[in-house]
């Protein structure tokens, strides 16, 4: 076999590899889907705590001091936000979903003063007029069960807050127990690889961790500002249950693309609750909002700390994982592309593959 055969076997053999693991531990994944919110926070939390205790490890805190020193700020995090954040932002919610259909009719009888105007403007243009009488009819007759839907959708995500408490106690309990003893389970992983892959996999692990670290970094940071401009201008404009929807659209900028859209669109129903100024008003803070973040904001933090991912493989990604796991599953999309990202990327070396075949 010549040289370059041999190559475009081995490039071949990689790529079949990844695509054929991919689908195995989606499969796996997908059979176990009853235990992915325990182990994603086990991992979450896990990271998090390890990520503050190298912190004080590094101001000279003793490994165990600092370990005891994390979990706690850890919790307390916790608390703060199942204690204080999270009653006023479900009681705003109960509101606002019993009250969606009164939001509706305020909406639909907007929709029907427009079209009295336009009338008025179009006159005797009969084509105009039955065409707006048209579009005013199929948004009057759907927008209920648009708006029953949306509401539902918003109940079922904060109804499985509870169950997401329950899975932190869990998921902190674990995490707490693998802190503790990170250092004998990593040793213990390790020891079950060939000697001569094992350097490929800790460099391979320090850059994953360096992206992940940079991703929770940034988002966070893009994620809070956010949601607290939202609500601070939702409060200012006396848009209802402000601090709800400065809760969703914080959530929804870890969605790509599509969170933006949803926060805009509940935000301006809400606003018609108001008047069609703070409509306008609202829209126009918005945009400039989402205008400013993608041409400067995200420019200057996300390029440079996590890795540039095309759109298309974002929205491919958040498909297949929302029709597997549901909203939890959309919210991990990025993480898991930069995961699958780097994994990949590392196996296109051809060393880490070529190296276990050789043992």
């Amino acid at each position: 076999m010549t040289q370059s055969s041999n190559s475009i076997f081995k490039k071949s053999f990689i790529v079949l590899f990844a695509i054929l693991l991919f689908f195995l531990l989606l499969y796996v994944i997908y059979k176990l889907k009853s235990l992915i919110p325990v182990f994603l926070l086990t991992l979450i939390l896990s990271y998090v705590v390890s990520i503050i205790a190298t912190y004080f490890e590094k101001k000279g805190v003793k490994k165990n001091l600092s370990k005891i020193i994390s979990v706690v700020i850890v919790i307390f995090i916790i608390v703060i936000f199942f204690s204080v954040i999270v009653p006023p932002i479900v009681n705003e919610t109960s509101k606002l979903v019993n009250n969606f259909a009164l939001i509706t009719s305020e909406f639909t009888s907007y929709l029907t003063k427009i079209n009295e105007k336009i009338q008025e403007i179009g006159g005797e243009n009969k084509t105009l007029v039955v065409g707006i009488e048209n579009i005013t009819k199929y948004i009057e007759e759907n927008l209920p069960d648009i708006m029953k839907q949306v509401s539902q959708k918003i109940l079922s995500f904060f109804t499985s807050l509870f169950k997401l408490f329950l899975s932190f106690i869990v998921s902190l309990i674990l995490s707490i127990f693998f802190i503790f003893d990170r250092e004998k389970i990593i040793s213990g992983v390790m020891s079950q690889f060939p000697k001569n892959i094992r350097e490929n996999i800790v460099s391979y692990s320090k850059t994953l961790n360096f992206y992940l670290k940079r991703y929770i970094f940034v988002q966070s940071i893009m994620s809070a500002s956010i949601g607290i401009t939202i609500w601070l201008i939702a409060s200012l404009l006396k848009i209802p249950y402000a601090g709800t929807l400065g809760f969703i659209g914080a959530v929804a900028e870890v969605v790509p693309y599509v969170g933006a859209i949803f926060t805009f669109f509940l935000g301006v129903a809400l606003s018609l609750t108001v008047s069609p100024l703070t409509v306008l008003w609202f829209s126009i803070f918005y945009i400039a909002q989402q205008q400013l973040t993608s041409e400067f904001v995200y420019p200057l933090l996300w390029a440079k700390a996590v890795l540039k991912i095309s759109p298309f493989s974002v929205l491919i990604t958040m498909l297949i994982i929302g029709a597997v796991f549901g909203i939890w599953g959309i919210l991990f999309t990025v993480p898991i592309l930069i995961i699958l990202k780097i994994t990949f990327d590392y196996l296109k070396e051809e060393k880490i593959l070529w190296k276990i075949r050789k043992v």
